[in-house]
């Protein structure tokens, strides 16, 4: 069995804002992560309150997300361009 992805209204609304070429590239990155968590990677700092916030690659994207092993879940928080995804956290 693999993970299931819930996208979050933030996740939603910065997805809405982006380019159709961008958007697609990374939903066909992340149906990757259906099956395997390969390629998500932690923060190298954890802001407080915040822990557990991973980051996954997509080109020039970053998309903050957490994993839960347990319930087999990957809640997606954000996508944002790789030089804003570290501002405000």
């Amino acid at each position: 069995m693999g993970y299931r992805l819930i996208p979050t209204a933030t996740f939603e609304h910065a997805l809405a804002h982006l380019d159709r070429h961008v958007v697609r590239r990374i939903a066909e990155k992340l149906t990757l992560l259906e099956g395997s968590t390969h390629g998500i990677l932690p923060l190298a700092f954890t802001p407080k309150g915040l822990e557990g916030l991973c980051k996954y690659k997509v080109g020039e994207w970053r998309v903050l997300l957490t994993v839960s092993e347990s319930k087999k879940e990957i809640v997606l928080y954000s996508v944002k361009h790789r030089k804003d995804a570290y501002k405000n956290l």
